[in-house]
C-alpha cells in the first residue's frame, strides 16, 4: 500500500520538500502548491 502525504508549510514549502528528500535520500516527489492552480479548483 503507498502512502501520500499532505503537509502544509508557509512560505518554504518547496525548500522544506528538497532538504527533507535530500536528508532521507528519497526521489523528488511532486510537489503542488496552491498559487500554483486557478480558483476554479477550490
Amino acid at each position: 500500500m503507498a502512502v501520500q502525504a499532505y503537509i502544509n508549510l508557509y512560505g518554504n514549502c518547496r525548500e522544506a520538500v528538497e532538504f527533507y528528500s535530500d536528508v532521507f535520500k528519497t526521489r523528488k516527489s511532486l510537489l503542488m502548491l496552491f498559487g500554483d492552480h486557478d480558483e476554479s479548483c477550490f
